[in-house]
């Protein structure tokens, strides 16, 4: 057990925060993967625009000759917002994975990556994929919380330590 955690009220403090910001993280890992298939489904929507065929019988427009060119201007101003606001949650995600990265303990580190990061989606996921049972991917996720606080941001810390 490390010198810096002298109570276990101090652990779980220290868990806690380092959790709350991990489940972000988590969300954002959800988030970004999501907008980053809008933005695949926009551009391919976009790529399937074709010009009006006046040869044909029947010819269906509407009032103005730019609504094609508006069409994909439209599209890709909204791709490249959602591929800003996904590069956004994937900086906070490789700041994640850098942290969960230092700790000492590779199985710690694997722990976190594969639940947080790599979102799989269940315990039992991660499980499997270490070879643990779950009361032991439990007590390695706890410990593994409790390292990661001294590597997450300091901006994203408990403000206030209280005093022992």
């Amino acid at each position: 057990m490390d010198e810096l955690m002298l109570t276990s009220d101090g652990e779980s403090r220290r868990a806690d925060a380092a959790r709350a910001w991990l489940d972000r993280v988590r969300r954002s890992v959800a988030y970004e993967r999501t907008l980053r298939r809008s933005a695949e489904a926009r551009f391919e929507a976009a790529d399937g625009l074709r010009a009006i065929d006046y040869s044909r019988d029947a010819v269906s427009g509407v009032a103005t000759g730019d609504a094609i060119p508006n069409a994909v201007i439209a599209h890709e101003s909204a791709g490249e917002a959602i591929a800003a606001i996904a590069d956004e949650a994937a900086s906070r995600i490789a700041e994640a994975a850098r942290a969960i990265a230092t700790l000492d303990d590779p199985y710690e580190s694997r722990c976190l990556h594969l639940y947080y990061i790599d979102a799989l989606d269940t315990w039992d996921d991660v499980c499997s994929t270490i070879g643990y049972t779950y009361d032991g991917v439990m007590k390695l996720h706890r410990r593994a919380l409790v390292h990661v606080y001294d590597h997450m941001p300091h901006i994203e810390r408990e403000p206030f330590h209280q005093a022992i």
